[in-house]
């Protein structure tokens, strides 16, 4: 992905269909205060860093939805040279 999650979902969440988000597992509340999940509603932990969020627009991507924020490999920066 080329973008952060966050800017995914807030730009793209009028335009597709993304499954109802469910509150997070009964997880120990690890964080609080300023960390907020846009998806979940939340404070749990922040958009950018939802796993949930990010699996669905892989999965979105997989099926030619959000071409738009796929990382053009070829423009990518080489390592090691």
């Amino acid at each position: 992905m080329n973008k952060p999650l966050s800017y995914i979902y807030a730009t793209t969440n009028e335009k597709v269909k993304f499954p109802t988000s469910f509150k997070a597992r009964n997880y120990p509340k690890q964080r609080k205060g300023d960390d907020y999940c846009t998806y979940h509603k939340e404070n749990r932990h922040e958009t950018d860093e939802c796993r949930v969020l990010a699996g669905i627009i892989q999965k979105l991507i997989r099926k030619g939805n959000l071409k738009e924020f796929i990382q053009d490999k070829q423009k990518a920066p080489r390592t090691g040279e």
